[in-house]
């Protein structure tokens, strides 16, 4: 067995069968507010036993846990929207930024995914199911993050010229 070519051919693969979150492009910028408060069904405790939540108390997280980071949120196949999310991430002052691609170029594969990490001088991430619900996506290129007790989801039209 050669282990080494078995592992690069793993690989390869991967770019085949993944899912992409791929979301529509806006063409008209829109914002809209996440509220993320919660009503505990029922009593949580940490692993020591400790109550932290009664059941049917309501909670807001961003009263107990900031979340300083601004999602940006964008089809990384798509040229323009590279372009756009790399000004969302320079315009999130002392935010971080987390970057999520709902689709690459499959054909491109890792070295795809390389050349857009370089072009953003950051890691990028493939945007899951879950965050794709909770913050309730729907087109990109988009942004999200807190402002006071509630999420905001920023859509921005791509760049234009390209």
């Amino acid at each position: 067995l050669d282990l080494d070519k078995l592992r690069e051919r793993a690989l390869e693969r991967y770019w085949q069968q993944i899912t992409f979150e791929a979301l529509p492009v806006t063409a008209e910028p829109r914002t809209r507010e996440i509220d993320p408060t919660i009503t505990a069904p029922r009593d949580l405790r940490s692993a020591d036993g400790t109550l932290l939540v009664r059941a049917g108390e309501t909670l807001n997280p961003l009263d107990r846990l900031p979340f300083t980071q601004r999602l940006v949120v964008f089809d990384a196949s798509d040229e323009r929207q590279l372009d756009t999310a790399k000004r969302l991430g320079r315009e999130a002052g002392e935010r971080r930024v987390l970057y999520l691609a709902t689709q690459l170029e499959r054909s491109r594969g890792w070295k795809g995914l390389s050349s857009v990490e370089d072009a953003l001088d950051a890691p990028v991430y493939l945007l899951t199911p879950e965050v794709r619900a909770r913050f309730a996506l729907e087109r990109v290129p988009a942004f999200v993050e807190p402002r006071g007790r509630v999420f905001v989801v920023a859509e921005v039209p791509p760049e234009v010229g390209r």
